[in-house]
């Protein structure tokens, strides 16, 4: 921000997907939302969801979540703080093989 002195204040950015990222109160029932990248067969599309629906979308389909690049286990979501997050995405699992 710009202080009275007309000096501005530094602080690094991440990015646009930090302006997106940051937790929103939604209308209804006051739960915190998180902009999460869905990535499938057709690319990606862009959605926001509460950590509920991250952490049933992890554990019903079988997707893996990584938050900043990291991967968090379906039963760590809970636990996460995605509040600080620059980056959540979903993705279906790899397979690999000979």
């Amino acid at each position: 921000f710009q202080a009275e002195d007309g000096i501005r204040d530094r602080s690094p950015s991440r990015g646009l997907g930090d302006v997106y990222k940051r937790q929103v109160p939604s209308i209804v029932g006051g739960s915190e939302t998180f902009t999460v990248q869905i990535t499938d067969a057709t690319g990606h599309s862009v959605c926001e969801m509460t950590k509920q629906e991250i952490a049933s979308s992890a554990e019903e389909g079988n997707n893996w979540v990584f938050v900043d690049g990291q991967m968090v286990a379906s039963s760590a979501i809970a636990e996460t703080d995605l509040a600080q997050a620059a980056e959540i995405r979903i993705t279906r699992p790899l397979v690999g093989g000979f």
